[in-house]
């Protein structure tokens, strides 16, 4: 790809994404939120097309919830991890008796000065994050669940398709 031989700096990416345990490259289609060139026809012929050329692993179907926290939104997320489990979410806005559900910490990888990338000649951005599995146990749920149920809450409902080539595994959302 030209966009790998135009800065080192994304191969270094590249590089901490395979080499770092929980390091998560990101790759956001637009240089900006607003100037996002993916629909869902370009997005579908996009996965069609990553189908053809790498290994399928296959897709989930996932809810993430993050909580208002003072100014912006905790790092802290919750995943409910099925589509069983999520209606039950929305049925009773409670935690309580999901099992599938996970709690991760993302924060911004600080290890270098570049860890985010935009390009606006190809129209897109990567950064690097650190992701934490925090590993809730039952008691720990519960509380979450008691400080959910007072917060303003964000949440995103990701079909998730995944595929791997050779050492890299990705992700389409």
């Amino acid at each position: 790809m030209d966009i790998l031989k135009k800065n080192k700096d994304i191969l270094d990416l590249f590089s901490i994404a395979i080499l770092e345990e929980n390091v998560e490259l990101e790759l956001i289609f637009g240089d900006s939120e607003r100037n996002n060139p993916l629909d869902k026809s370009i997005f579908m012929r996009l996965l069609d097309k990553l189908k053809q050329e790498y290994y399928f692993l296959g897709e989930s179907t996932n809810l993430d919830i993050k909580c208002k926290q003072d100014k912006g939104i905790s790092p802290v997320r919750c995943t409910i991890k099925d589509i069983d489990s999520i209606k039950q979410y929305c049925v009773t806005n409670s935690l309580n008796d999901i099992d599938n559900i996970e709690f991760v910490k993302k924060t911004n990888y600080n290890k270098i000065s570049n860890s985010k990338i935009k390009d606006t000649d190809y129209n897109l951005r990567m950064n690097l994050k650190m992701e934490e599995n925090l590993h809730y146990k039952k008691d720990q749920i519960l509380k979450y669940n008691g400080v959910h149920d007072t917060k303003q809450k964000h949440y995103r409902f990701k079909k998730r398709y995944s595929l791997r080539l050779q050492i890299l595994y990705f992700v389409l959302i």
